[in-house]
């Protein structure tokens, strides 16, 4: 170290042991050296693509439309829509795409590739094909107008073999909508996407909304409620009038309007729109028997044994359910539009007044049963009422109605009545045994309904 200090005195260069490192020096060298380098890109992470499979389907037993959403990580998503109106086949398949745009919105989906079986649906949007309908042109601009919500999308038309998850959700909800709710997320759409919902003026201080009506003969309903609730009546006489008289007979309970029924429960009045679903609800399981092919028979008969079980019988006025149960079923449109027992449940009181009913089930029976004969007396007078009695005599001579003897020998000319014949026995009051002029017995015992005396 001494000897290259002193080769260094020559170059006037002096040495300096070096001092310690300090943190300073690091910021100053960091700031000066700052900016030398080019920047480098930056990869901004893209938005990976999601797949979006629709269809839509329109049958004899409802419309409805299935849409499969599948994340760039392969998972699937199932989401089905049950339409409670009118539509063709192909306003089906674009209520369906309509209604999985609106979920890919919501789900803050940025690229989306579609898939369509519907070559129809697939050109017009693509702008291959011309849609010339109204409706269908309506349909392509709410398509294109949710399309702009997408920073990119792609729409191909692919084989309805390939868009199997989405062609089941729609029959699994016209036939089978216990099950669809298991699999995926049920939405109902009670209006077309593009119709316009016309919202009606609301008068000051009127606590009901009036927007949500399906047409004018649900604003009866409104005048009531509005009526019992703070006494504010139409302005029309006629409507004010009809309100007057209707009110003593309906009760409003927790924002609902229900009719006071004389010995029953609170009926909860419907507007047109939930009237016709409850309706098709009751018509499907009574009525399904006669509306599609022979076969299958054994699959919908639990659902007519079903409608037949919780219908109030006319002669004793139960339910062949109540009468073995002691209590009402609870139907599936109760789950739809909640009725007066469903908003007000509550288990603890529900399990004490089930069991009261338990122990009194055989005095319901019985008083059904008394009700029954009641009512099986009352159909025989009314019967008996028009039957005129007609008695004879063992060798009276009568003449027999053609219709009760030979219904097949009719015709416009036949005659009426056919005879004579004679009185052979009394079996009854009002019946007997008949036997030809010549002696020879007549077959069964007639009524007197059949027979009339045959003057000479």
């Amino acid at each position: 170290m001494v000897k290259w200090a002193m080769m260094l005195t020559q170059f006037h260069i002096e040495y300096r042991p070096r001092s310690a490192f300090k943190g300073q020096a690091l910021a100053d060298f960091l700031v000066e050296m700052t900016g030398l380098t080019p920047d480098l890109p930056v990869n901004k992470p893209t938005e990976q693509w999601w797949e979006m499979a629709v269809d839509g389907a329109s049958g004899p037993r409802g419309y409805g439309g299935g849409i499969v959403f599948t994340t760039p990580e392969g998972f699937k998503i199932y989401h089905a829509i049950v339409f409670n109106f009118k539509l063709t086949n192909n306003e089906a398949e674009y209520e369906a795409l309509a209604g999985g745009l609106r979920l890919a919105q919501a789900l803050k989906i940025s690229r989306v590739s579609i898939k369509s079986d519907s070559s129809l649906i697939v050109g017009q949007v693509t702008g291959n094909m011309e849609a010339r309908e109204g409706r269908m042109a309506q349909y392509k601009d709410l398509v294109l107008a949710l399309l702009k919500g997408f920073e990119e999308f792609k729409i191909a038309q692919i084989p309805r073999a390939e868009n199997a998850d989405a062609d089941l959700l729609p029959k699994l909800t016209q036939y089978a909508p216990e099950h669809v709710s298991k699999l995926a997320r049920v939405e109902i759409l009670d209006r077309a996407s593009i119709e316009k919902l016309e919202v009606a003026a609301i008068a000051a201080g009127s606590q009901y909304d009036r927007s949500n009506l399906v047409g004018a003969d649900d604003h009866w309903m409104y005048d009531l409620m509005e009526y019992l609730t703070d006494g504010s009546l139409p302005e029309q006489d006629d409507r004010a009038r009809k309100v007057k008289l209707r009110a003593p007979r309906f009760h409003v309970l927790d924002g609902k309007l229900y009719k006071r029924a004389f010995g029953g429960p609170l009926l909860r009045c419907l507007t047109n729109r939930e009237a016709e679903r409850v309706i098709a609800e009751v018509h499907e399981g009574v009525c399904a028997a006669h509306q599609m092919s022979r076969n299958k028979w054994l699959e919908e008969l639990p659902h007519i044994v079903w409608a037949f079980r919780v219908t109030p019988r006319r002669a004793h006025g139960e339910t062949p359910f109540s009468l073995t149960y002691g209590c009402e079923a609870r139907l599936p449109i109760e789950a739809e539009f909640p009725t007066f027992r469903e908003s007000n449940y509550q288990p603890q009181q529900n399990e004490e007044d089930h069991l009261a009913e338990l122990n009194l089930v055989e005095e319901r029976r019985m008083a059904a049963e008394v009700k029954m004969s009641t009512y099986q007396q009352v159909v025989k007078k009314y019967h008996d009422n028009k039957v005129g009695p007609r008695y004879f005599q063992v060798g009276d001579e009568v003449l027999r109605r053609r219709e009760a003897s030979r219904p097949s020998n009719g015709g416009k000319l036949a005659k009426n009545w056919e005879g004579p014949y004679r009185v052979r026995a009394i079996i009854r009051p009002g019946t007997y045994r008949l036997e030809t002029l010549e002696g020879v017995p007549v077959e069964r015992t007639w009524n007197s309904h059949h027979l009339r005396k045959f003057y000479k």
